[in-house]
């Protein structure tokens, strides 16, 4: 008899910890998370990043009537789906983080603003994975906008921002983004829009990781951001640092909970999502 009131009590305090967990994923709102909630979370979506190389100069692009021919050697963001219709029954896609404006420039794509995507026959001979750049972090787009906690949360509750962006490229750039007329935040899915040409952009030329900050080196001013003339010539002659402060937030609002992590880049304020946004339904 105890044995059952164990087992019932047992069972009632299970229904109470999934029906309190249930409730909090959907309390509106702004409420913080710990770093490892968030690492988790990625793992359980699938949503960490993972890098390859091209082995050989690769025909893409975002339709078939525009192919371009990316170089031997370029780092990508991909991610190998199944598909029956392929050799191998493998499809290599496109990842989260995107190429450069100024490769994309350079091998001819009529748009080099708008994001390359790519569909190819995965072969491992043709695209190895290789390790993660140490310029980009662990998830999400690699992109950055500016502005705190108040700046993502008024992004999560009007579906549009007014933010700049700063914006790290598999291919070793650093862009920034002018905020214009549209935003550079697409609407409910919230991802990078990718409706225009950075205002600057750089090679970067070295990294150099110290805890939670990252240090890039590049060969001349980024207009927008606040870097550091470090050298007085050369590839390392200005530095920019960029803090992550270990905060991530989420934001829920009707149905829609969106993600933030908070950064200091070259002293100011940004946020990134390194989530993407999840809708629960009505």
């Amino acid at each position: 008899m105890k044995k059952r009131i164990m087992l019932v009590a047992l069972g009632l305090l299970g229904s109470v910890c999934l029906t309190t967990s249930n409730v909090s994923a959907q309390t509106k709102g702004l409420h913080r998370l710990t770093s490892h909630w968030v690492n988790q979370h990625a793992k359980t979506q699938n949503n960490i990043n993972r890098y390859y190389r091209l082995n050989q100069n690769t025909k893409s692009g975002p339709f078939k009537g525009s192919k371009v021919i990316l170089p031997k050697g370029t780092i990508v963001s991909g991610s190998i789906i199944n598909d029956s219709a392929s050799k191998t029954h493998n499809a290599f896609v496109n990842g989260q983080t995107g190429l450069s404006y100024a490769l994309k420039k350079r091998v001819g794509m009529k748009k080099p603003w708008t994001q390359l995507v790519f569909w190819q026959t995965y072969m491992l001979s043709r695209y190895p994975r290789v390790k993660k750049p140490a310029f980009m972090p662990a998830l999400g787009e690699g992109v950055f906008y500016t502005g705190g906690v108040k700046s993502f949360t008024n992004m999560a509750k009007r579906y549009k921002s007014s933010s700049s962006a700063l914006r790290l490229t598999s291919d070793g750039y650093v862009e920034f983004y002018q905020h214009r007329n549209q935003p550079l935040i697409t609407t409910y899915y919230e991802t990078f829009a990718y409706n225009q040409k950075p205002i600057s952009y750089a090679k970067i030329n070295h990294t150099l990781v110290k805890g939670s900050k990252t240090y890039l080196y590049y060969s001349h001013n980024l207009k927008g951001v606040n870097d550091q003339k470090v050298r007085k010539s050369g590839a390392y002659k200005y530095r920019l640092t960029i803090h992550n402060l270990h905060t991530p937030y989420r934001y829920t609002i009707h149905y829609d909970t969106a993600y933030g992590s908070m950064y200091t880049i070259g002293g100011h304020h940004f946020y990134s999502m390194p989530l993407k946004s999840e809708n629960s339904g009505e």
